[in-house]
């Protein structure tokens, strides 16, 4: 089972990226796929075939530009999941987060 406080933080992830996608990418759809690996981890893609990203706009401390992207990665890695970014200018972006589904004590979100 998965508990509420994290569905609502990947829910307001997955919004986020689906916005990035509107904004930025230049297309007009994107994927989104849930799915369970590992027996104790959800994994969730969101795929676009846009523009791709600007790698200079990824680096390690939140900018305007990227903070969305910047506070995704820091919740994933609170909650001890990780968020993989995989992008090629002209071929898209693919975003990749990484949790653990089963509790752990003392996890903020």
């Amino acid at each position: 089972m998965v508990e509420p406080k994290l569905k609502v933080l990947l829910f307001e992830s997955v919004r986020e990226l689906l916005f990035n996608v509107v904004k930025h990418a230049k297309v007009k759809s994107a994927t989104v796929r849930l799915r369970r690996i590992h027996g104790d981890q959800l994994e969730i893609v969101v795929a676009d075939k846009g523009v791709g990203l600007d790698r200079r706009k990824l680096s390690s401390e939140p900018s305007h530009s990227a903070y969305g992207l910047f506070s995704i990665r820091q919740r994933m890695e609170l909650m001890g999941g990780q968020m993989a970014i995989n992008s090629q200018a002209g071929k898209g972006t693919r975003l990749t987060l990484t949790v653990p589904v089963t509790p752990t004590t003392n996890r903020p979100l």
